[in-house]
């Protein structure tokens, strides 16, 4: 009998990495910031490294659409984060922009 491949596996994420600036510790246990700005379409799985995020964190994020001074701004593209998973050192977010070329985006967090 022949062996199939796992089709369902994902492609290698995307490496994103967040402005140290963006980073702010609202409480013990408790951050907040961004990542830098990337540009994307369609469905894609981004790997983003903080170290203040450990695989027993709650993450949570939003996408932002910005315009060319990276100020964000609410566009007319659709714009999903569908899951994130932390690690140890950081998270992956499986995301989603709904327009048929690339759009320049950053993606919020908070994690605790």
């Amino acid at each position: 009998m022949a062996t199939v491949e796992n089709s369902s596996k994902a492609p290698e994420p995307l490496k994103i990495d967040v402005e140290s600036s963006s980073v702010k510790k609202l409480a013990p246990g408790l951050i907040t910031g961004f990542t830098k700005s990337f540009v994307m379409h369609g469905n894609n799985d981004v790997q983003v490294f903080i170290n203040d995020v450990n695989a027993q964190n709650a993450v949570v994020g939003s996408l932002t659409e910005l315009d060319g001074n990276n100020q964000p701004f609410l566009g007319l593209a659709s714009m999903d984060v569908h899951n994130m998973c932390p690690f140890n050192g950081g998270f992956y977010a499986r995301l989603s922009v709904g327009w048929p070329s690339n759009l320049r985006v950053r993606l919020n967090f908070i994690s605790s």
